[in-house]
């Protein structure tokens, strides 16, 4: 169980490094663009001409590419190197021209595209792939429609036992808190939880539930823009707004999930092959609203691509027997002649 919340942790921690290192090279771009830009002011100085202006204008361009490119990035490869007792954990990110057309992650936890079924697929292969927290959910936002859909999902770990009876007893335990979970993220986000459509997930279950979780949660927050955060916090108000004259209101801001809510469970291949693994539930909500946001979303433009099948793991030893450090999500997540 141990080594199952280390490997989790372990993801996380290496998709959010992948992002910082990411966010460095592009302001490595806008640091040497800015010094060429004021090189040629020097040699162009004018004031007749406003060059100074021109700088400005100029300047603004490129911060904005910058900032539409950090938000346009996905998973590209998720390896787990893993040992006998320990491992390794390895993520990389892409962003290409089709990437930034496929999806835009206004923050963490709202992401924006053309169609509800490429975001859903985006966010369903990062689930799988191990690299986004294991309780939290996310916001679809499709500027074009005005359409939201909510999706949250939990996890929990199905315990070893070599007594068949107590190991179904786990399992089914085990598929229940992943339900209990993505179910209250869901009420959490009805409810205009900003924190969530901050940062895609609930820290206070990920503290609680997960160890060594400080880190990774300061390390997401350090990350996230003021103008991610802002933009998060006003979808989440005018969304309320909105939702609160909802007829299905009533039941949520009483915690109970709303009617239409669609609800799947996925049991690792661990689960079944060695009687212990991962357990995730996922919960889907299409809110019958259309909110007045294209403002917020101005820069967004493109179409969105099609995006590669999840990730499967692999929880052997190598001999065909359980391993105590069962193989985690390894593999491509995004495919080359698409990105």
């Amino acid at each position: 169980n141990a080594t199952l919340i280390a490997k989790r942790s372990a993801y996380m921690t290496a998709y959010y490094l992948a992002k910082g290192y990411l966010a460095q090279g592009l302001n490595g771009y806008f640091t040497r663009k800015k010094e060429a830009l004021e090189s040629s002011l020097v040699s162009l100085d004018d004031s007749e001409k406003n060059i100074g202006g021109f700088y400005e204008y100029q300047f603004e361009k490129v911060e904005q590419v910058v900032e539409a490119m950090l938000r346009g990035y996905v998973t590209y490869e998720v390896r787990d190197m893993a040992g006998e007792t320990s491992g390794k954990v390895y993520v990389s990110i892409v962003i290409s021209p089709k990437t930034l057309a496929a999806v835009n992650q206004l923050s963490d936890g709202v992401v924006s595209a053309a169609d509800l079924e490429t975001s859903l697929q985006f966010i369903l292969n990062d689930i799988e792939a191990g690299v986004v927290p294991p309780v939290g959910g996310k916001v679809i936002y499709v500027p074009e429609t005005g359409a939201t859909a909510i999706v949250a999902f939990g996890s929990a770990i199905s315990r070893h036992s070599t007594n068949e009876v107590l190991a179904n007893e786990y399992k089914k335990a085990a598929i229940e808190a992943a339900r209990m979970r993505a179910t209250q993220s869901l009420v959490d986000i009805l409810n205009g939880d900003k924190n969530i459509w901050k940062s895609g997930f609930q820290e206070r279950t990920l503290r609680a539930e997960f160890e060594n979780m400080d880190e990774v949660i300061a390390m997401a927050d350090e990350m996230r823009s003021a103008r991610s955060n802002t933009t998060a916090e006003t979808m989440s108000s005018e969304f309320l707004n909105l939702f609160s004259r909802d007829k299905n209101y009533e039941s949520v801001s009483s915690g109970l999930v709303p009617p239409g809510t669609m609800i799947k469970v996925a049991l690792d291949k661990s689960v079944e092959q060695n009687g212990y693994g991962w357990v995730f539930a996922i919960a889907v909500y299409y809110p019958e609203l259309e909110l007045p946001m294209q403002q917020i979303v101005d820069a967004l433009e493109g179409k969105p691509v099609a995006i590669e099948e999840p990730v499967q793991n692999e929880s052997t030893d190598g001999n065909g027997g359980p391993s105590e450090n069962p193989q985690g999500p390894s593999g491509p997540v995004s495919s080359d002649d698409k990105y």
